[in-house]
């Protein structure tokens, strides 16, 4: 990755909400760009809850990649769009 190109913050706590702002941004994102989810790890990390739930439905869905970039605190967690 040469540089960052975009920087999506995702900060909105319930299932529901992510996957809606998810949805939405999928058309902005490109390789280079940032998504930073702010509750990443609530509802105790488990996957089958939350923002981590909506977050795994969206990579199954989405055409682009993403690699793990920065952990912020106990929940947060940022990836970069790889493509």
């Amino acid at each position: 990755m040469d540089r960052l190109r975009s920087l999506a913050t995702v900060d909105c706590n319930l299932y529901d909400s992510y996957r809606l702002s998810l949805k939405f941004l999928d058309k902005f994102l490109r390789p280079g760009s940032a998504v930073y989810l702010d509750d990443y790890n609530s509802h105790r990390a488990q996957r089958s809850l939350g923002p981590k739930k909506a977050w795994l439905e969206y990579l199954a869905e989405s055409d682009y990649k993403f690699d793990d970039f920065l952990k912020v605190g106990w929940s947060g967690r940022s990836f970069i769009c790889s493509g």
